[in-house]
């Protein structure tokens, strides 16, 4: 049974909220383990900035990550590549990595929550 690692920011609502960084990261590796964008819709703010990935851009906005990140899974479900996620301390907090077989570094989230949301997601 998996443990209920989120809060409601307000009793009887769905506006979920999350609170700390490990929450975070273990909420982007199981996006990832489950390759389910939808785990991580009610816990980002509308305006949620992305930068990062290959190839490198920049989005703002909670439906632009969500459609990027959707066909990203969607890919990877027909796909023969390999990839890994697990949640490495840094000394600032804790961020998920994303290792694939075909890139010689990891993505490393870095991610930023204001009042419980995801506001920022940096990956390098």
């Amino acid at each position: 049974m998996e443990k209920n690692i989120y809060t409601n920011n307000e009793k009887g609502t769905d506006h979920k909220r999350l609170s700390s960084y490990q929450q975070a990261a273990e909420l982007i590796c199981a996006c990832w383990n489950k390759l389910d964008i939808s785990l991580i819709e009610p816990y980002l703010h509308n305006e949620v900035i992305w930068i990062g990935g290959i190839p490198h851009r920049e989005m703002e906005g909670k439906n632009n990550y969500l459609d990027m990140m959707r066909q990203t899974f969607e890919s990877l479900r027909y796909s023969k590549a390999r990839y890994s996620v697990d949640i490495v301390e840094m000394t600032e907090a804790p961020y998920a990595r994303i290792s694939f077989d075909f890139l010689l570094c990891p993505l490393v989230h870095r991610i930023q929550i204001e009042d419980g949301q995801i506001i920022k997601m940096h990956v390098w």
